[in-house]
């Protein structure tokens, strides 16, 4: 890059590629469970391909969401994950 920025040497634990809605999971994930973390990003703005997804969002209504939800991750996705999701979700309205 000719106006790029000057080359850096960073240490760290991890390194996540893409600020979207998976690589912020991922930083945020790996921050909470105590390692130091970098994102690269290569656009001005967050967002990646999330931004451009549709705009869906299942915002379930009650806990009675946690089986679609799971059938939804096709058993990928532990249970304890699913209903801690959908328990604050629904106090989104």
């Amino acid at each position: 890059m000719e106006n790029g920025p000057e080359k850096q040497e960073i240490e760290t634990d991890v390194v996540i590629v893409g600020y979207g809605g998976a690589g912020a999971t991922a930083a945020i994930t790996a921050h909470d469970n105590g390692v130091n973390v970098v994102i690269l990003e290569k656009m001005t703005e967050g967002g990646g391909n999330t931004r451009v997804s549709a705009g869906v969002l299942i915002n379930p209504k009650s806990i009675d969401s946690v089986g679609y939800i799971e059938a939804l991750c096709f058993g990928t996705t532990e249970h304890e994950i699913v209903e801690t999701y959908v328990e604050n979700a629904i106090q989104n309205e």
